[in-house]
């Protein structure tokens, strides 16, 4: 995978809540994949309405397929 190492991702914000910070307890963990450009949190995945997971656990963020969450953001910013 192409994730950051862990301190690597704290400048980075996340798509959906825009906050940096990387507080598990609070926002869960914080993904990077540096292929596709994209940190989220892992809560902010599971709060957002128009997404659910079609891929496998493996598959981009936690079965969240990098596609779909980016058709979320776009989705959501119309909001």
């Amino acid at each position: 995978m192409n994730e950051s190492k862990p301190g690597d991702s704290q400048n980075l914000a996340c798509v959906f809540c825009r906050k940096h910070d990387d507080c598990p307890n609070k926002y869960g963990e914080k993904k990077t994949k540096e292929k596709w450009n994209l940190t989220v949190h892992y809560y902010c995945l599971l709060m957002s309405s128009g997404i659910w997971q079609r891929g496998k656990e493996e598959e981009g963020v936690y079965g969240f397929l990098i596609e779909d969450i980016r058709k979320e953001v776009n989705r959501a910013s119309k909001l």
